[in-house]
């Protein structure tokens, strides 16, 4: 009830305040940082922009006092930056790409299934790759569900990093590859909704306005 209003037009009129919680979010990045990531042409690695377009989201998303981790899957390895709601974490992140270079392999189911137990808050888990490999993705097996963690796949699409020919049978050969190559990452993304992960087949490009919108959708489908 709104007290302060009670009785302002006739002395009898009451007047209700209808408020909307808007509740705290984690958002954290799961990183494929393995050789995949070192697709494109020298001024357009995967990598690069994919971090920088990760960094951009992130600094938004702590913007409106959300929080941000990562989670790095580099040369075997696996190095989790906690959640908070403060820049220090992308500045962490930012120190750590900085000293390396993308190496070794990329599990996608498994990197799915670590994330989920490696991050102990609920959160969004934004899972980035460009899955160089896609045709090897085991299609038999079923991705487990941790309560309280909600997957979001972007699979990056290489085709706006790579260099392609101007002319002749090269460029038509190149061609041919990408266009098979998406249609591998689109099996993939129809394997993940049947698994119940939301996924999307992006450029680098878009890559920023994907995670950007998949955040607010996040945000306004928090369970109460």
């Amino acid at each position: 009830m709104a007290w302060s209003r009670f009785g302002m037009v006739n002395g009898e009129d009451i007047y209700i305040k209808q408020m909307e919680e808007e509740r705290q979010l984690d958002v954290v990045f799961v990183l494929d940082y393995s050789d995949a990531a070192n697709i494109g042409a020298r001024d357009r690695k995967v990598f690069d922009r994919m971090v920088s377009s990760v960094i951009n989201c992130a600094y938004s998303i702590v913007r409106n006092r959300d929080g941000v981790g990562f989670l790095l899957f580099h040369g075997g390895r696996k190095v989790l930056i906690e959640p908070r709601r403060s820049r220090e974490p992308i500045e962490e992140l930012e120190r750590l790409v900085s000293g390396i270079r993308p190496a070794g392999s990329f599990n996608l189911e498994q990197a799915i299934e670590e994330a989920q137990d490696m991050v102990k808050k609920d959160a969004l888990l934004f899972l980035i790759s460009p899955l160089a490999h896609a045709e090897s993705l085991n299609f038999k097996q079923r991705i487990k569900h941790r309560s309280g963690k909600r997957v979001f796949v972007f699979i990056i699409d290489p085709s706006a990093s790579v260099e392609i020919p101007g002319s002749g049978p090269e460029r038509r050969l190149a061609l041919g590859v990408l266009m098979k190559h998406r249609k591998d990452l689109e099996a993939i993304r129809q394997f993940l909704a049947g698994n119940g992960v939301r996924a999307r087949v992006v450029d680098m490009n878009h890559l920023l306005l994907a995670m950007s919108s998949e955040y607010r959708y996040g945000k306004i489908s928090v369970p109460g």
